[in-house]
C-alpha cells in the first residue's frame, strides 16, 4: 500500500471518525472510544482514500470475483472498493442478518453467484466475530470460497487470533495503533446533577 495514502486515511479516520466517552461495542463489551468509519467513507476524499487502500491490498488476488461483508458496517466500504481507482471486482454484496421482509425476501443484497472466489471487507473489527460469520455464511450458503478478510481499522481486541484460528486470511488497512486519536481534546464530561443549580446561586449570591 501507498505509504502517503495510509498516513492520510490514518490522519482522517483518528479526526473524523473516533469519538471518546463511553460506548457500548457491538460484542457487548464496553470502551472508552468508538470509531465510525462510515464519517469517512461517506465522504468524497475518504471514499477515495478507502478505494485506493483496498485496491492495493486486494489486487494480488487474481481469482478474485466479488467482495462483500455484513451490513450496516461493510456497506460504504464496499462501495468505495467498486469506485476506487483501479477496481479489482465488478460485484459486490451485503449480508443482511435477517431476512428482508419485502421483495425477494433474502439475506443478501447484491449480484452474489454460488462459487465466487470472495474477500469479506469490514470498516472496524473488533472480536473478529462477525466477520467469522460473513465468511461461514456465503460458504454454506453460496459455496463461495473466501480468500481473505480486510478491515479497515482493526482494534487489536483479538480478531486476528480468532480468524487465524479458524482458517481464515485477516489483513486490516489500519490498526488502533496507527491512529494518533490520544492527542485529540477529550470530550467534557457533563455537569453532575444539581451543579449548575449550584453555581448559579454562588453567582446570585455573589451578586448580592
Amino acid at each position: 500500500m501507498n505509504k502517503w495514502v495510509k498516513q492520510q486515511l490514518a490522519a482522517l479516520v483518528a479526526e473524523k471518525a473516533v469519538r471518546q466517552g463511553r460506548f457500548k461495542l457491538a460484542n457487548g463489551n464496553t470502551s472508552d472510544y468508538y470509531i465510525d468509519t462510515d464519517l469517512v467513507a461517506l465522504t468524497p476524499g475518504g471514499a477515495d482514500l478507502i478505494g485506493q487502500a483496498l485496491d492495493s491490498t486486494l489486487l494480488p488476488y487474481e481469482e478474485l470475483s466479488a467482495i462483500g461483508g455484513p451490513l450496516p458496517g461493510a456497506g460504504p466500504i464496499v462501495c468505495s472498493v467498486l469506485h476506487g481507482h483501479l477496481p479489482v471486482v465488478d460485484r459486490a454484496f451485503l449480508i443482511r442478518r435477517g431476512l428482508k421482509k419485502h421483495g425477494h425476501k433474502t439475506r443478501i443484497d447484491g449480484p452474489l453467484r454460488k462459487g465466487d472466489r470472495v474477500a469479506i471487507v469490514e470498516g472496524v473489527t473488533t472480536s473478529g466475530r462477525s466477520a467469522l460469520w460473513a465468511a461461514k455464511f456465503v460458504q454454506e450458503h453460496y459455496k463461495c470460497k473466501v480468500l481473505t478478510i480486510v478491515t479497515l481499522v482493526d482494534r487489536l481486541s483479538g480478531a486476528a487470533e480468532l480468524l487465524k484460528k479458524e482458517g481464515y486470511k485477516f489483513e486490516s488497512i489500519l490498526t488502533i495503533d496507527d491512529l494518533d486519536f490520544h492527542m485529540l481534546p477529550k470530550p467534557i464530561p457533563p455537569p453532575k446533577p444539581g451543579a449548575q443549580r449550584s453555581q448559579e446561586l454562588k453567582r446570585v449570591s455573589k451578586v448580592g
